[in-house]
């Protein structure tokens, strides 16, 4: 994200710390020296107001999950410009965003693609604590892509099929999308049978990246990422009974040095104006509460 600007100390003008006119010229010989002490103390004060701003800037650090890179930036945006804090983003694999954290991280907020990551954190005492903030913000859905793939995809049992000999999905390991993909396809009884086929990913986006760069035949991924992508079809979409319901959890980071501008944070995006963002991007809104999912 963007910083904001801050003014050099010396650009400070002698002329309107003392009131004066510069064309008159100043020469601090014909003061007494108490006079010439109070300016210059005058001035360093002026010059830590110019450099620091009254009690520094207020910054933020979020960690998100890739697939919110796109609504998330531009939401952020907004918030900088309305709440005058500036929001850093880093964006990753939601487990290996909430591993940071665990490891010392200085993060503030952490937004997962889903819970699992923020369980962990919670084992850990680091989010969803007695004090903290915690919601429930987005859902999505999974999806089939291919790129140039002939025949059609009517089920997961045809990624079986001769036709399609590599699959890209998230790491299971790493990304709630790859979790959702194999609960998917081991409920459509093909995971085992597909192992010899699948291209893992760290996340979703490096996982619709195969199947863009010919890598791979076809992928899982998200909508919202696959509605991202110029040169990708969605070929079929995944019923959500097959696998855990997605969620997008939002929670304020244990021990953050910015408590309340991490709680303003998480009222901003989850209010009308960002969600309007989100659907944009083809993310739907759930019934987001505090403390707990």
């Amino acid at each position: 994200m963007t910083q904001g600007h801050k003014p050099s100390a010396f650009s400070i003008r002698m002329d309107i710390i003392l009131g004066m006119n510069s064309s008159a010229g100043f020469n601090s010989r014909f003061l007494p020296r108490m006079a010439t002490q109070g300016i210059w103390a005058a001035l360093a004060v002026a010059a830590c107001l110019a450099l620091f701003g009254c009690g520094g800037e207020r910054e933020l650090l979020v960690f998100a999950a890739t697939s919110l890179r796109d609504p998330l930036t531009q939401v952020s945006e907004i918030y900088e410009i309305e709440s005058g804090v500036n929001v850093n983003l880093s964006f990753g694999a939601s487990q290996s965003l909430a591993q940071q954290i665990a490891s010392g991280a200085p993060a503030d907020v952490f937004i997962s693609a889903g819970r699992g990551p923020v369980d962990f954190l919670e084992e850990k005492g680091l989010a969803s604590i007695p004090g903290s903030h915690s919601l429930r913000l987005l859902s999505n859905e999974l999806v089939v892509v291919t790129r140039d793939i002939s025949g059609e995809i009517d089920s997961l049992e045809t990624l079986a099929s001769d036709a399609i000999e590599r699959i890209a999905l998230a790491d299971p390991a790493l990304a709630p999308a790859g979790t959702y993909a194999e609960e998917a396809l081991r409920s459509a009884g093909v995971w085992d049978g597909l192992q010899g086929k699948l291209l893992l990913g760290k996340d979703v986006r490096a996982a619709m990246t195969y199947v863009e760069v010919g890598n791979a035949d076809a992928g899982i991924v998200y909508r919202t990422d696959a509605l991202s992508s110029d040169s990708l079809e969605v070929v079929y979409s995944i019923d959500p009974v097959l696998h855990s319901t997605i969620i997008y959890p939002a929670v304020s980071v244990n021990g953050s040095s910015s408590t309340g501008d991490a709680s303003g944070y998480l009222e901003f995006i989850s209010s009308e104006e960002s969600i309007s963002v989100f659907r944009r991007f083809g993310f739907s809104e759930t019934m987001f509460r505090r403390i707990g999912f």
